[in-house]
């Protein structure tokens, strides 16, 4: 007599608790990147931001005249004519809301929505300026005597 050995195979419902299990830690990490993605972008836009402002505040100074920096609130940008871009190649001119950055907020408190800094690289005003990305927030300071960082 031959004994046939038995093959041992998942069942149906074994298989769909695996997909299910798998389909949540996949929704998980997704959502967990998503988020990871959003403060890497904000953190990107702080950096230009204040890689910027230290730009303009430094030209004031070498150029021994006044220079700002114009926020447009509404399409979240920014510009300051005469003063190169990193590149050295054109003013600098920086839209935060298309990409790489993706900012969904954008508050300046300075009078007519630029700060200007004087020949010695001080700002007329001292203040903090706001990025948002959802729920993270992250605000840069500018005091008086035209120190620039993020708090």
């Amino acid at each position: 007599m031959v004994i046939k050995p038995k093959i041992r195979a998942f069942t149906i419902i074994e298989m769909v608790i695996v997909l299910a299990i798998i389909s949540i830690l996949a929704s998980v990490a997704a959502v967990s990147f998503s988020n990871s993605s959003k403060n890497v972008q904000l953190q990107c836009a702080a950096d230009r931001l204040i890689a910027d402002l230290n730009l303009v505040r430094d030209q004031a100074r070498r150029q021994q005249q006044d220079y700002e920096l114009i926020f447009n609130v509404g399409a979240r940008s920014y510009s300051a004519i005469g003063v190169p871009s990193h590149t050295g190649t054109e003013d600098i001119a920086v839209s935060l809301q298309a990409a790489p950055y993706y900012i969904t907020s954008l508050s300046v408190p300075f009078t007519d929505n630029k700060i200007i800094f004087d020949a010695q690289g001080n700002p007329t005003e001292s203040g903090s300026v706001t990025l948002s990305n959802g729920s993270r927030i992250i605000n840069i300071a500018i005091d008086d005597r035209g120190n620039i960082e993020q708090v």
